[in-house]
């Protein structure tokens, strides 16, 4: 909810529309711009949940590809993988992951374990795609980026709050919880700042010769209200369901089952690949239910395969499918990023998974 709330207060401080535009007006070639976007994608998903990122990223690539479908669907592709790749890594970008940590089954500094693989993750499908993607250049017209007052100080108090939730937690073991509620109070408390200090000074947009108020502050409670409460209320259910079948005993007897009559490393990947089709966020919820007695390198080996089999299908990931249901409606019946665009690169999608599978391995020297 609090990442959330200050990605919709950059938002309507014009923030992401600003770099939209700063990617237009330098003329990179599209497939430039696929590898662009998807290093953003993959660097954003470090502190922002991958679902937002997903948004972000398939809203501007999108209006950067507008005339160019396959580029769309290739580069919203690349987003998705990257953005749940980065996401893996990084307990703040992922909700499986987020779940690990607030379940103390990994130290937060643990986690930088899983970067080199994460980065092969994102790497080997993208470079197959690469040659898919046109060398055409772009034809734009040249806008001029606004930003409302109090952006950059607002893109300061977010930088300022993950570090705070980091910091907190890794030296005075304090919950996650903590700083992120502390950084949307002083993200309040800089809205009352805006509102209480506006000035009347105009920005002249020249595409549409509309003069508007930049400057005025901005109401904290909208934003908040923006929150995707529909996905936050799925995840209750989600919980709540699988706390029940823990209370009942079968997650138990999974676990008897996974964890003791086959191997835990078969076991962590069938239940990774079984991710392409269900959310991951509550299977990594189910597993920390049964209680699995698991050393760290088991734990790093779930982390990684949980968060990257979702990329695998396009509706295996909340990314993927809030891309799918973004360019629907907006590009053509079959243009675009679409479930059979996504199955057909499937096979690249898989060989990085089990790629980053490997490079686990290399760096634990094998040890599980």
């Amino acid at each position: 909810m609090a990442w959330r709330s200050f990605l919709n207060a950059m938002t309507e401080r014009g923030i992401f529309d600003a770099l939209r535009i700063v990617l237009e007006n330098r003329q990179y070639s599209y497939r430039q711009l696929f590898w662009i976007t998807g290093a953003i994608a993959f660097l954003l998903s470090t502190v922002i949940s991958s679902l937002t990122v997903g948004l972000l990223m398939g809203y501007i690539i999108l209006q950067i590809g507008k005339n160019q479908p396959k580029f769309v669907g290739l580069a919203g592709l690349n987003a998705v993988v990257a953005a749940n790749a980065d996401g893996t890594m990084s307990p703040l970008g992922g909700i499986s992951t987020f779940f690990v940590w607030q379940q103390n089954a990994l130290h937060f500094t643990e986690f930088f374990t899983l970067t080199i693989p994460c980065i092969v993750n994102f790497l080997v499908p993208a470079a197959i795609m690469h040659f898919s993607v046109t060398q055409e250049t772009p034809r734009f017209s040249k806008e001029t980026p606004v930003l409302k007052r109090g952006s950059k100080r607002i893109i300061f108090i977010f930088i300022l709050t993950f570090s705070i939730t980091i910091l907190s937690n890794v030296f005075f073991d304090m919950p996650a919880i903590a700083g992120m509620i502390f950084g949307l109070a002083l993200l309040q408390f800089f809205a009352y700042f805006l509102t209480k200090t506006k000035k009347l000074s105009h920005f002249l947009i020249p595409e549409t010769q509309e003069t508007i108020d930049s400057n005025k502050g901005f109401d904290i409670f909208k934003c908040i209200a923006g929150v995707d409460w529909d996905t936050l209320l799925f995840f209750y259910g989600a919980m709540m369901i699988v706390g029940a079948l823990s209370f009942l005993g079968y997650l138990d007897a999974m676990a008897h089952y996974l964890f003791t009559q086959i191997s835990p490393t078969l076991a962590n990947v069938l239940i990774s690949l079984s991710s392409s089709t269900i959310d991951n966020g509550t299977l990594m919820f189910a597993v920390l239910n049964m209680h699995p007695d698991f050393p760290n390198g088991q734990w790093l080996l779930l982390t990684l395969t949980l968060g990257v089999g979702g990329s695998l299908l396009a509706i295996g990931s909340a990314p993927a499918l809030h891309v799918l249901g973004l360019m629907k409606g907006v590009m053509k019946e079959g243009e675009g990023h679409t479930f059979t665009l996504h199955l057909r690169w499937m096979p690249a999608i898989l060989l990085g998974f089990f790629a980053s599978i490997g490079t686990l391995f290399l760096i634990n020297g094998g040890k599980f």
